[in-house]
Order: C-alpha cells, then structure tokens, then sequence
C-alpha cells in the first residue's frame, strides 16, 4: 500500500513537473519572440529616424558626424548598435563599427537586397566583418547619396536575454515543482490518506480479519464513506461470527453423533464424513470430501449400497450386513437436505445406525426364551405326566404314588431352581450402577456359606479348602451377590470332581484389586468349549448336567455378578486335571 502511494505522489510530481517544463518552453519561445520583435521595431523605429535626418539634410559630412555621434550614444548606453550607410552600387560609405575600407560590396547581403526591392530587410547571420552573429534591420533611403541604412546588434545581447529568461523560469519552475509537491502531497494524503486506509481493511477483512475499522476525521464523503464502511465491517464481523459459532456447533454435533453421516450434494459429491462413519467403515474425510461417491467407494465395503444407478433422492432405508474385523449389521436412513429456506435440494444426508449389539441382543433375547421354554417344559411335562398318571389310579397304590410324588418333587424343586436363577440373572442385567455395594468382610462371607458347601461337598466326600489372609481388608461389593458368585463356582467344582477329590478357594489382597480363584481337580473342561462357558444354557456335557440338576445359568450369573464390579473372570481348564477360575475385583479407592 506504501508503495501505491509513492506512485501516486511520483506521477504527480511528474505531471506537475511536465507542466511546468511546457509552460517554460512556451513561456520562453513566446518571450524570445516579443523580445526580438521589440527589437526589430527598436531598430525599425532608430532607422526611421535615421533615413529622416539623411532625406532632410542630404549632406554626407553632416550625416556622418550625426551617426557617429549617435552611435557613441548608443555605445555609451551599452546597445552595442552598429549603424551602416550603402549607396546605390552596394558600397558601404559609412559605418560606425569597421572602417569603411575594409568592408566589401555589401549588394548581396539578404537584408540589403530587400531594401534596394523598397522593403525593410530583416536577417540575422554571422558577421565576418565583426567575427560575430548579428540581427540586421536594413531601410531604403531617398537621397542621391545614400540607398540603404541598416541598424544591427550582436545576437549575444539577445541570447544573453533569452539565457536570464530561461533562468529565471527555471527557478520558478523549481519553486513551482517544490510547492505544488508539496500542496499535492498533502491534498493528496488528505483525499487518499483515506482510501488507501480503506482499502487496507478491505484486504485485512478478505484475509479474514473482521471488524476492522477506519478512523476518518472529515465529514465529507469519504468521511461518510468511512462510517459506512465501518458500520458493514461491524455488522459483517458480528454475522461471520455468528455463522461460524453456528457452524461450528452444527459440525461438532454431526462430528460427536453416534451414528455415521455422510453427506452428499446435488452432484453426487460427498461433503462431509463424521468421525463416527470414518471409524466404521474405515474412510478419510481429507482424501474423499469433493469427490464422486459412486468411484470412491467402487470397490468399498459400500460399494453396494453407492452404485452405478445410485439416486440421491430415493428413498433409502435398507440394512447393511458387513464382514469387517467382524460381522456388522447398520440400519441406513436417508434424508433430503434442504437450503435453510426449505425451497431447494442441496444434497443427500445418510445416516449409518450400529444395531449390531441390538441384533445380538435379540438373537440372545430369542435364544433366551427358546432355551427358557425347553428347560421349563421338560419339568412340567414331566409333572404333568405323572400327575395324569396318578389320576388315572396310580395313586391307589402306595408305592407307586410316593414314587411319583418323590420325582414330581424333585421336578418342581428343578422348575424351582431354574426359576430362582432366571430371576437372579434378570435381577443383576436390569440393575444401574446402584448395586446396594457395602464393604464386604471375605470371612464373614466364607464363614456364612463354608457350611452350607460343606454339606453338599459332604456328600461325594470333596474336601473344600479356604485359604484367605487372616482379617483380609473388607471388599466393597454387594453382599447377595458375592455369596451367590462363590456358592455357584464352589457348587460347579463340586458338581464336577469325582468323589474324593477336592475344591479350594484362595483369596488374595493385592495393591490395586483383590483376587478369587475357585480351582478343582475335577473332569476338566474341553479348549472348544471355554469360549462359550458363560453362555445362558450352555453345557458342557447335557446329561450330565442335568442329572447333577443342572439349569445352565449358573456361570452366566458368575459373569454377571463379576461385570457389575468392574472385574474380570478368566478361566483354565485341562481334560481329567481340572479348572481354574480367576477373579480379579478393582479396588475402589
């Protein structure tokens, strides 16, 4: 902008300076011309006198004295005049600068010649005579002795004139260049000052810097100008702030949103990618944002869902069923983006909904209530079967009965049991964060439940051993649920060691979690089936199971309980060696 202002004061300069030099040349050409023109009619005016005073005396003694005298005169003023008396034949017979003698035939001479034609004769030319550039004014005279007087001047004294003149304007000329610079630089800062100050915050807005402002003192237009450039910047900033918080807010909702988004405009060009939809499907917003949808994902997992006849404006609403690190399942919606006017289409919205997990959980929901009915209708049949039975006249007879009676007792207490569970497993899925967790005394909770298992160890003769440190720290847990969680493993161990064997239970309290293993030397787990060992229902050996009565929920309300703590259980098995379960419970400080 600096460098703008220099020109401007540069080409003025020059312009006022290029004025100046052509009002000088006029000025000095119009000068020299009136100058020389006084001259002539000075000359003109003196030789007039001169051919009066010839015609009226006619007497060459009498005139030559008067020239000279004149001449001395003029000599004397510094005129320099030379004055020249020629006759009839061209020769000089008076001449008040050279002696006559030494001067030719002066007939040709240019100015002589238009004299002897009754003209005034004007010339300028250099002088051999006078060795010097001369101005010749010539007049015919009427007299017998004399035909021509000519009056001359060197050429000096008027270039000397003309010399003083071009000096003269040339100063002025400087002064005039000088003052006017100066005038025109401050009109010019005053005009331009301005401007130049406007058009460096337009520069700075369009480089993003809004709010700028002029400072303008005068009240005339640009001053107005001024104001009103500062009221739009004002309003401008506040707008562009507003749209950008408005935009910002709108892009980290999208960019925060759960749900994948793609967004595509009336060109099938995608415009925007969440965070959401990156993650999913493995895309880069920076690479792919511009480009068509249909050749960015050809050979995409979406390839199917963006086509060669891919429509916009269709309506789409369909599943996705994806193998990608594992299977996947996205409910797409689509929705038509309008302007904020709701007048014209600018694009396409998608939305990509993760229901894997509801699918599974549905799959399980269904898996549940199948596994539920069988497990609750092989008992009740059961049941009922006898229950018929004794009605159509088994009950007469005692044995029969009290047989009957005693595995329709042993059914309902199952139904019962499988029951208990379910309710148990329902309870601890639907609880919150609220689990009625109070600080928890491992002996006080291994003294409570140690002769409980002790009877029903008792009964295969399976030593259980408990080896915890003596007033371990208290755990932080709900109570119920801790039992439960340690009567299901000791009871699985029991279940599932031969008679004579033995079950331990080890507590352990380390810095920053407390440990629980349940290990047996029982029948031992197969490695295809530790997997699925926590599954609802899942058995490892049916028959077994549920000859030992069994309901398949036991582990699944381990896992459970052991989620609801924040902890994590693992377990080791070997065919005929036994299992290991390990219970790691975070400390909550």
């Amino acid at each position: 902008m600096k460098n703008i202002k220099q020109k401007f004061i540069l080409i003025f300069v020059l312009l006022v300076s290029l004025g100046v030099v052509i009002s000088g040349i006029l000025s000095i050409g119009l000068l020299k011309s009136n100058y020389e023109e006084g001259v002539k009619e000075n000359l003109i005016e003196n030789a007039t006198i001169i051919r009066y005073f010839i015609e009226s005396e006619n007497d060459m003694v009498v005139v030559d004295d008067f020239l000279r005298h004149l001449d001395a005169e003029v000599m004397n003023n510094q005129m320099e005049t030379r004055i020249t008396l020629i006759n009839h034949s061209g020769v000089v017979l008076v001449d008040t600068a050279i002696s006559e003698s030494e001067l030719d035939n002066h007939k040709e001479r240019p100015e002589i010649k238009e004299a002897f034609d009754g003209k005034i004769g004007v010339s300028k030319r250099y002088s051999d005579s006078v060795d010097k550039d001369m101005y010749y004014v010539a007049m015919p005279v009427e007299s017998s002795d004399f035909a021509v007087v000519r009056l001359s001047i060197p050429l000096r004294n008027l270039t000397e004139y003309t010399d003083q003149i071009v000096g003269n304007i040339v100063i002025a000329a400087l002064v005039g260049v000088v003052l006017a610079t100066l005038v025109g630089i401050r009109f010019l800062n005053m005009f331009t000052g301005p401007l130049f100050a406007l058009t460096e915050a337009t520069e700075s807005i369009s480089k993003g810097n809004y709010g700028e402002q002029v400072f303008v003192s005068s009240d005339d237009e640009i001053g107005q100008l001024a104001k009103s450039f500062n009221m739009m910047s004002t309003e401008l900033d506040k707008r562009i702030v507003e749209l950008h918080e408005s935009n910002n807010t709108n892009h980290a909702i999208l960019k925060s949103m759960i749900n994948g988004v793609i967004a595509i405009d009336n060109e099938n060009r995608i415009m925007f990618i969440n965070k959401a939809a990156q993650e999913m499907f493995s895309l880069d917003e920076k690479a792919l944002k511009g480009m068509d949808v249909v050749d960015s994902f050809k050979n995409h997992i979406l390839s199917d869902l963006f086509d060669s006849d891919f429509d916009i404006y269709g309506n789409i609403k369909t599943e996705l069923d994806l193998d990608i690190d594992q299977p996947k399942v996205f409910r797409v919606f689509s929705n038509v983006i309008r302007d904020r006017d709701f007048n014209n289409n600018i694009g396409l919205l998608l939305s990509f909904v993760d229901i894997t997990q509801m699918r599974q959980l549905e799959n399980m929901r269904k898996e549940f209530v199948a596994n539920v009915s069988h497990e609750l209708k092989t008992p009740l049949t059961s049941i009922q079967g006898f229950i018929e039975t004794l009605k159509e006249g088994a009950a007469d007879k005692k044995e029969v009965r009290d047989k009957f009676i005693d595995i329709i007792d042993i059914e309902a207490k199952r139904l019962k049991h499988l029951i208990d569970d379910i309710l148990v497993l329902s309870d601890i899925e639907k609880s919150t964060g609220d689990h009625h967790e109070t600080e928890v005394s491992p002996n006080q909770v291994v003294e409570e439940i140690s002769n409980m298992m002790g009877q029903i160890a008792g009964k295969k003769e399976i030593t259980v051993n408990y080896n915890l440190p003596e007033n371990m720290a208290p755990i932080l847990a709900n109570k119920v649920w801790l039992k439960q969680m340690l009567i299901n493993l000791i009871d699985n161990g029991i279940k599932y060691t031969p008679e004579g064997g033995q079950v331990d239970v080890q507590f352990a309290d380390m810095l920053d979690h407390n440990l629980i293993i349940v290990k047996d030397n029982g029948i031992g787990i197969a490695p295809e089936h530790l997997d699925r060992l926590f599954e609802r229902f899942y058995r490892v050996d049916k028959a077994r199971s549920k000859k030992e009565g069994g309901t398949g929920l036991g582990l699944a309300i381990v896992k459970h309980i052991v989620l609801s703590m924040n902890g994590d259980i693992r377990v080791k098995s070997e065919l005929d060696k036994g299992t290991e379960f390990t219970i790691r419970i975070p400390k909550k400080f």
